[in-house]
């Protein structure tokens, strides 16, 4: 009668063992072929590190978000269209290799009298995890403080009349 008892527990500890054998094994690591710390032996995930410039060119982006936070009120800048008119927050954003940067139009066709007053196109450029865009009318310089295969979060400085807030801009891969 022991021994029956006995094997059922046997049997269960023998699976801890297999299972902790395994783990030893695993080995953790990036996992993301993008990232510039991509270990292809890794079968469990772990954290990843990405250059911005990499991550950039190798997709399309779309702005998918702009808010700010004033009186401990998160505001939504796209909303409403006056920032960004709604025929451009669909715009297809690249930033080609040779750091010119285009703005193509999506699905929302804008008319001639739709002008968005910020434009993101001209060229580009990255110093460590700062992106600068330059166009015919102004500079840009945003700090990227995330950034993933498929999204890049990037901080700048909303002026509200007199009032200056800071803002995020994500952009999600297309």
């Amino acid at each position: 009668m022991r021994l029956k008892n006995i094997l059922p527990l046997l049997f269960a500890l023998s699976f801890c063992f297999v299972s902790c054998e395994e783990d030893a094994n695993s080995l953790e690591g990036c996992m993301d072929p993008l990232a510039s710390n991509y270990n292809p032996d890794a079968d469990v995930e772990g954290s990843c590190s990405y250059d911005l410039a990499n991550v950039l060119t190798s997709r399309i982006w779309q702005m998918t978000s702009v808010t700010t936070t004033f009186n401990d009120t998160d505001i939504d800048l796209l909303e409403g269209g006056e920032l960004v008119p709604v025929c451009y927050q669909d715009n297809l954003l690249t930033f080609n290799p040779d750091n010119t940067l285009s703005s193509d139009e999506n699905e929302v066709i804008c008319t001639d009298d739709e002008v968005s007053l910020v434009d993101l196109s001209g060229t580009w450029s990255v110093d460590e995890y700062l992106l600068t865009i330059v166009n015919d009318n102004e500079t840009y310089s945003l700090p990227a403080t995330g950034i993933n295969a498929s999204e890049i979060s990037l901080e700048f400085t909303y002026s509200m009349g007199t009032i200056e807030l800071p803002a995020t801009i994500v952009l999600t891969a297309y």
